[in-house]
């Protein structure tokens, strides 16, 4: 699979690449299934975004990677 560059055409600038699945994100998908399977499908809606954010904020980053913290639409993230 190759990397998928999307640009704005309206200023020509990237703003999201998609690369290939890595064998290491693999592995932690499969774990992270694993650790969340038992809760499949007990919340729905806003209930959800206390336990994705407490799963998110202990991902850690690839190298090569920065974030910065915004807010779309009054929505933090």
């Amino acid at each position: 699979m190759r990397s998928e560059i999307r640009e704005n055409t309206s200023r020509k600038e990237r703003w999201s690449v998609i690369h290939p699945l890595s064998p290491e994100d693999s592995a932690a998908m499969a774990t992270l299934r694993s650790a969340v399977a038992a809760m499949k499908g007990k919340l729905a809606g806003v209930a959800t975004r206390g336990p994705f954010d407490g799963i998110m904020e202990h991902v850690v980053a690839p190298n090569g990677v920065s974030f910065e913290p915004d807010a779309v639409g009054g929505i933090s993230g």
